[in-house]
């Protein structure tokens, strides 16, 4: 495998190709590749992938590479955006990371970190809207339980599969005393009146990198954002728009719940404008 990265990252600094040692193409062209992943990041995402650095050191460690000493969290995250301002690579970034060894020396692990810019916009809306549903014997658990829950964890995927068996595309999870809480990937936005509502973050909902890009991009929209630990599945009836949004699909725009069809003008122009602007996550 030998990818076609415009930049790479090595020891810490970002250099063209080109300028890619000859010892590093030779051991790409002839050693064995012991791990490969690729991600994409843009300006949401950035702070998203870079928190999954432990995950990645993991799987590096067994091995024998350990990221963390080569490379920190920090460090990726700043030569990744200082790389995105300086080309202008807004839409995007693709990221490949590739881990070789080489058997026949027995030399250390080498790690190279291919960049390209991603060639298409980030964001796209799905084209046809979900149907939200609500299952009472479904309850949200709190923060206490949902702490650290990653996306795949078996109680996620749990919601998800009891949602798609009655029917609905997405459910959205309700506290004790039915308030709205999250959908089990995402975070759930209700639009009304130039006003978008969306769960209160004190109650334990997930937290995405969206969210702060989406506080920026609705602000620049003249719409006010308010965070609420009180909306009940009554307020879905009353909106005008709803979307759930997360750092994986991005905006997702929900058609209907129960007998109450929305618009998606909103989640339309929340993703053109995320996809043509460059908002950074501190």
């Amino acid at each position: 495998m030998d990818p076609t990265g415009k930049y790479v990252i090595q020891n810490g600094t970002i250099i063209p190709r080109r300028e890619l040692a000859n010892e590093s193409i030779h051991w790409l062209a002839g050693d064995k590749l012991a791990f490969s992943c690729r991600w994409r990041a843009s300006g949401s995402r950035i702070l998203y992938y870079v928190d999954q650095y432990e995950e990645l050191d993991q799987k590096l460690s067994t091995l024998g590479f350990s990221l963390t000493n080569y490379l920190g969290a920090d460090r990726m995250k700043g030569l990744l955006v200082q790389l995105i301002q300086k080309e202008r690579f807004f839409k995007g970034i693709s990221i490949t990371f590739i881990l070789i060894t080489n058997l026949k020396t027995g030399q250390q692990p080498m790690l190279l970190i291919f960049v390209d810019p991603y060639p298409q916009d980030m964001y796209i809306l799905n084209s046809v809207g979900l149907q939200l549903g609500i299952l009472d014997h479904l309850h949200y658990p709190g923060p206490v339980v949902t702490e650290g829950l990653s996306r795949n964890h078996p109680i996620r995927k749990h919601w998800l599969h009891e949602g798609r068996q009655a029917g609905f595309d997405c459910i959205c999870l309700t506290t004790s005393t039915g308030a709205l809480a999250e959908t089990p990937d995402a975070l759930l936005y209700l639009v009304r009146n130039q006003k978008v509502y969306t769960p209160d973050p004190e109650m334990g909902v997930s937290s995405h990198a969206i969210q702060k890009n989406l506080m920026i991009v609705l602000a620049e929209l003249d719409f006010e954002l308010i965070q609420s630990p009180k909306l009940k599945p009554g307020h879905l009836l009353q909106a005008d728009e709803v979307f759930c949004a997360n750092d994986f699909d991005g905006i997702r725009w929900i058609m209907g719940y129960e007998d109450k069809r929305y618009y998606k003008k909103t989640s339309l122009a929340l993703v053109n404008a995320l996809n043509s602007t460059w908002t950074t996550v501190d």
